[in-house]
């Protein structure tokens, strides 16, 4: 348990920056941009160390995608949530790709993809 706690700490620190620089170029005018950067690189640590919770990212990431359309569908001009359903969105296209990304081992090491 150990072993693993320390992996996913390495892990986060080294995905932090890189995450950080892809998802907003190293500024940090927003700080929900800067939140969300930090939860793009603990679900992909998270997900790098305990593979059991690729479900779980996922079905968020899906429910971040069905709050998405629910407030785009009702912004309006009294109510402007559409600020929102994009920080929804992006979340959960995030979330998916990160996850999406971290088959990548498995499908080299079954053979799917060829190493270069």
């Amino acid at each position: 348990m150990k072993e693993n706690i320390a992996r996913f700490l390495i892990a986060f620190v080294l995905l932090l920056p890189l995450l950080s620089f892809f998802n907003t170029g190293f500024l940090t005018d927003s700080p929900i941009k800067v939140l969300q950067t930090i939860v793009f690189a603990a679900s992909f640590s998270l997900v790098m160390v305990w593979g059991f919770l690729r479900k779980y990212i996922l079905i968020w990431s899906l429910f971040l995608l069905a709050s998405m359309v629910v407030l785009y569908t009702f912004t309006s001009e009294t109510t402007n949530l559409m600020a929102w359903a994009d920080l929804a969105g992006s979340s959960a296209m995030g979330l998916v790709t990160l996850t999406l990304l971290s088959y990548l081992p498995q499908l080299i090491k079954k053979g799917y993809i060829e190493k270069v």
